[in-house]
Order: structure tokens, then C-alpha cells, then sequence
């Protein structure tokens, strides 16, 4: 897995409650919970994550399950901030640079944060009529043009080459040594990448 140097991710947010059995019946308990991945939604188990309250000072900070899962429990209502820290891997909040917060009230909340994918081009190779090409080479070349990576697409078409630098990009696509096509056809388009996956969809002019 390649890490950006982006700051913010994927976040997901909706509210359960959770409920524990107390002497005098059943009562609420509010808090945070929720699980971290990354850009491929596979578990990011023992990262490091960091409550703030409403003032950032840090409340407590727990180490993720090997499954990814976390939990807050026993919070007083108000504004809370999250912080994922892994070895190797740049410090990320939940919300991105904004710190966007997370209000508790009488319950769990519960959220999905995912790592941000690294910037890259990813995308389909289709035939005029829409559908699948095939296995095919696509060649990936800087704004000189100058090949930099090779690879072989899926049967439905789809590829993806990640962690690349801001820039322009340019995608040939090869079925045979007699047939290859260039993403935006005759002019040969260029794919600008800058801080995020860059999503395309290429149709073979035959």
C-alpha cells in the first residue's frame, strides 16, 4: 500500500445506539466508534487513535483492533476531534485539515474512516459500442512522454496506477503490435493528476 501526503480521507458517518444493562434498567452510552482502513477498505488493525475534546487537548488515544475497529465509551456530550497515527504513514484527522468534529450526544456514534488513496489514474478501456475489451497493455508515460509503468488490465477493462506525483500523464492502450490507441484518441490528451485518484473512461475508436 502507498501512502499520500494528503491529509484528509474517506469518512463515512451514521448514528446506533448501544445500550448496557444498569442496576436500575437500561440506559444509553454516549460515545464514539467506528473503524479505519485504507484506500482499498481492507482493516487497518493497531494504528493509533487520538480523542480530542472541543478545545483540542487530548482527552485519551486506544490502538485499533486487528480487525480495525475502535471505541470511545463514556464521553460527555459536545464536539470531539479524531487523529490516526501508523508508522511510516502520515499523521491523518478525521474530516482532513478542517478537523471536522464529531458531535456526541446521547449515544454511540458511529463512523467509517478510510486512509486517502494515493493520487493516481484509474479507469476502463471499452470498445466504441461500451463494452469490455479485454485483458489489455496500457502503457503509462509522464508529460514528456516518457514511459514510466506498464500493465495489464483486467477482463473487464479497468486498471489503476497509484501513488503518482502531480502532474500530466498520457495512457496508450495495446491489444497487438498492429493495434493501439491513445486516451483522447488522435490528440492524445493529458490526464492531469493532482492530490486525488483521477477517474477515466477510454473508448477504442474500432
Amino acid at each position: 500500500m502507498k501512502f499520500s501526503k494528503m491529509m484528509y480521507g474517506l469518512v463515512f458517518v451514521f448514528l446506533c445506539t448501544v445500550s448496557v444493562f444498569a442496576e436500575n434498567g437500561t440506559e444509553t452510552v454516549p460515545g464514539i466508534e467506528g473503524s479505519y482502513s485504507d484506500p482499498d477498505n481492507n482493516p487497518l488493525g493497531y494504528a493509533r487513535v487520538s480523542l480530542y475534546d472541543g478545545s483540542l487537548a487530548r482527552v485519551r488515544s486506544m490502538i485499533t483492533a486487528a480487525d480495525g475497529s475502535f471505541r470511545f465509551s463514556g464521553l460527555q456530550p459536545g464536539p470531539y476531534y479524531l487523529e490516526f497515527t501508523m508508522p511510516g504513514a502520515p499523521n491523518v484527522w478525521y474530516g482532513g485539515p478542517d478537523k471536522s468534529a464529531i458531535t456526541v450526544g446521547a449515544s454511540i456514534v458511529c463512523i467509517a474512516f478510510r486512509y486517502p488513496e494515493s493520487p493516481g489514474i484509474a479507469g476502463r478501456y471499452l470498445g466504441r459500442d461500451g463494452g469490455a475489451m479485454g485483458v489489455t497493455q496500457v502503457r503509462l508515460y509522464d508529460s514528456r512522454k516518457r514511459r514510466i509503468e506498464v500493465m495489464r488490465s483486467a477482463a473487464d477493462g479497468s486498471f489503476r496506477f497509484s501513488g503518482l506525483q502531480p502532474g500530466a500523464y498520457y495512457l496508450e492502450f495495446s491489444r497487438s503490435e498492429s493495434h493501439s490507441f491513445w486516451y483522447g484518441g488522435a490528440t492524445m490528451s493529458a490526464i492531469i493528476v493532482g492530490s486525488a485518484m483521477v477517474s477515466v473512461e477510454c473508448r477504442d475508436a474500432k
